[in-house]
């Protein structure tokens, strides 16, 4: 039941929505632990604060961590750490963490609209809805580790079929031959 949200702390990452979440489920007396892993950029460390007061506010301190970022290589062993990744970060702006976390086997729920058609639905929650966001979340926990674990491998198994070198490599070579023949 424990939950991540990495990267680096900004507005456009929306982590003050993922927190909202947490809220709605901690009220519905849903069970999990979640950490927050990044820096600020120097210009957003007022609001890197003002995370950590909201999650006080809500009394979310036993169940919130707030951690230091983390190297590129040390990514995939947070990953592995938890059962769920979020990413709120507004479409338009893909955010490659949403494909190291599947690559990982990591059940992600994401508001990228870009992901529409490509994953599950109830993977993808409402941009800007909190709310939705929660209940995505409530969905998620609830799965049995066994199809949590099968999910996860059907995302990883979607980022190496589609976005994978040689995923890419092959398309690549598939479009060229097609055109060829044309």
């Amino acid at each position: 039941k424990s939950i991540l949200f990495l990267g680096r702390i900004s507005k456009m990452k929306r982590p003050e929505l993922f927190i909202e979440a947490l809220n709605i489920l901690n009220m519905e007396n849903v069970d999990f632990t979640a950490c927050i892993v990044g820096d600020p950029l120097p210009k957003d460390e007022d609001y890197y604060q003002q995370l950590k007061s909201m999650s006080k506010e809500y009394g979310l301190e036993s169940k919130i961590t707030f951690e230091k970022a983390v190297t590129n290589s040390q990514t995939a062993e947070y990953y592995n750490k938890f059962e769920v990744y979020v990413n709120s970060t507004l479409s338009g702006s893909f955010d490659k963490t949403i494909f190291e976390a599947m690559s990982c086997e990591q059940v992600v729920v994401s508001s990228n609209k870009s992901l529409v058609g490509k994953i599950q639905p109830d993977l993808i929650f409402e941009e800007g809805s909190a709310k939705d966001l929660a209940l995505k979340l409530k969905q998620v926990l609830a799965m049995s580790a066994q199809d949590k674990h099968a999910l996860g491998a059907t995302l990883r198994n979607y980022v190496v079929n589609d976005h994978s070198l040689n995923g890419l490599v092959s398309k690549f070579i598939k479009i060229t031959a097609d055109e060829k023949h044309s």
